[in-house]
């Protein structure tokens, strides 16, 4: 299983467990409340609880035994970790009808961890717990009929079950529905002011990319009057959480001096750390600040552009064929070779 997300907004990071079971964790007690009404059942019965106890609980037929004997086997909590007893316990209770279950489950098959990986059966059982109001169900079945995975693509879909979800206050799904508003998919007429609404909640509670797309719309007056200043503020946030676009955005900043003063440095350093994460764009600008330099790095930037080229990325392409082309002009025609004496 990954890392633990609040059970409510769906929020990653610096989380507190559940008191009574410690099975589930939040962001804070706002977060708490809002699960409390479907998350009260299974915590009930895994509070003060070892494992020993749960276990007897579970071999006897009790759902939510069952349940949590699966979450202490897939965090490694009281026993070794171990996906296919995680995995056995929780298909138990998802199909006794434990909601919660059912969505864990689903993400077994989603990981391939403890059965073989099917993204059809992980979408089955995400949209059976998503019907049952568990709020990442919704999320996660949003996300598999946005790219078609284990379901026909359906952006309507798709933008249905982000909108349960993010009513709900998943940050992720705030994001995501944010998008279909800024793009106008899924059925969705396209209206940046909800999209700028969907980013600033989702950035509100440390989503990267909502911070992230929050920054873009700032940067671009779009729905909110342009600030490059506001933008830069939510680049840096969303950068220091990870977010590799961010970071490469964070890099222009830096090197136009937009919404901060100019700085070269700063600016390798974060289009460095973007290129670490795959984004060819920030390959391609450090390229572009080796030609900035006095006197120019030109094989600086042939090697840069060499890398983004070599993993498909046309700007570089065609900046190498153009740079080619300028070295050859300055050079002049190729001289002639001496005769042999």
């Amino acid at each position: 299983m990954e890392s633990q997300h609040c059970d409510a907004c769906g929020k990653t990071g610096a989380l507190n467990a559940c008191s009574g079971c410690q099975n589930v964790w939040y962001c804070d007690r706002q977060c708490q409340r809002a699960a409390w009404p479907r998350h009260k059942g299974a915590c009930a019965t895994g509070a003060a609880m070892d494992f020993t106890v749960q276990l007897s609980m579970a071999k006897a037929g009790n759902q939510h035994g069952q349940f949590n004997v699966g979450l202490a086997y897939a965090q490694g909590r009281g026993r070794p970790k171990n996906d296919a007893k995680s995995a056995k316990w929780f298909a138990l209770a998802a199909k006794a009808g434990h909601h919660e279950a059912e969505f864990h489950f689903g993400w077994c098959y989603e990981r391939g961890a403890g059965v073989a990986q099917d993204y059809a059966k992980a979408a089955h059982w995400y949209s059976l717990a998503a019907e049952a109001g568990i709020t990442m169900a919704q999320y996660e079945l949003g996300n598999y009929y946005a790219r078609g995975a284990g379901v026909p693509q359906d952006m309507r879909a798709a933008a249905h079950w982000y909108a349960r979800a993010a009513a709900a206050g998943c940050a992720k799904a705030q994001h995501n529905l944010g998008c279909c508003y800024e793009m106008g998919t899924g059925g969705i007429d396209k209206d940046i002011d909800a999209a700028f609404l969907l980013y600033t909640k989702s950035a509100a509670v440390g989503h990267p990319d909502g911070m992230y797309d929050l920054g873009c719309c700032y940067g671009g007056g779009k729905g909110v009057p342009r600030d490059d200043v506001v933008a830069f503020s939510w680049f840096m946030k969303a950068a220091a959480a990870g977010c590799v676009g961010a970071q490469g955005s964070v890099g222009d900043c830096f090197a136009e001096g937009t919404g901060v003063v100019k700085d070269v440095t700063q600016a390798t350093r974060w289009y460095s750390k973007a290129s670490e994460g795959g984004d060819l764009g920030a390959l391609f600008s450090l390229g572009l600040l080796c030609l900035d330099k006095e006197p120019q790095d030109v094989m600086g930037a042939v090697e840069w552009w060499r890398r983004a080229a070599a993993a498909g990325h046309e700007p570089a392409m065609i900046a190498l064929v153009k740079l080619r082309d300028t070295v050859r002009e300055h050079a002049g025609p190729p001289q002639p070779e001496k005769a042999a004496t």
